[in-house]
């Protein structure tokens, strides 16, 4: 948890806050009375990011786990340092653009982010498949990492993502 909210946001990175030992002490003090609530990311959207939607906050879990969706959901989750995905968004966006399965909907989603519902993969970039009525309880497939990123190298990611939906859409 990065962001948090009392009468102003505190990021937990800002040099202010953790060289400022009156800063510290306040921030501990609300930490520790719960009057801190933890926020969501809501960066802008990246230039390159046309075909797939991008989810934030709690829209993560209405776009997930909400009862009435009727599509399975192909799901890039990034970090938060661009420089850590290599070069999957574009390419993931690209696939998104190609897409022709109608029951496919591709998403977007920053993995700094966590809810009640919906936990990141530890190794970031990933890219999740959740089938159309997944139950809650039921972990969605994950593609490898080392795969995604060799695929991507081999300038091949197109193909192993539709690989990969065709695999899990069981």
């Amino acid at each position: 948890m990065n962001r948090f909210l009392l009468e102003k946001k505190y990021m937990t990175r800002d040099a202010k806050l953790l060289t400022n030992p009156e800063n510290i002490v306040k921030y501990l003090k609300d930490l520790q009375s719960g009057a801190l609530e933890c926020t969501f990311d809501s960066s802008a959207i990246p230039s390159d990011l046309k075909h797939s939607k991008r989810i934030v906050g709690t829209d993560v879990e209405r776009a997930l786990f909400s009862s009435n969706q009727h599509k399975s959901k192909l799901l890039l989750v990034t970090h938060g340092n661009e420089a850590k995905n290599f070069g999957v968004e574009a390419e993931f966006d690209s696939f998104a653009k190609s897409n022709k399965l109608k029951n496919l909907q591709v998403l977007h989603y920053n993995g700094v982010n966590e809810s009640e519902a919906f936990k990141a993969p530890k190794k970031l970039p990933a890219i999740m498949y959740f089938r159309q009525g997944l139950p809650l309880d039921e972990e969605p497939a994950i593609l490898d990492r080392n795969q995604m990123l060799q695929s991507l190298q081999d300038k091949r990611l197109r193909s192993t993502l539709k690989d990969f939906v065709q695999k899990n859409n069981v």
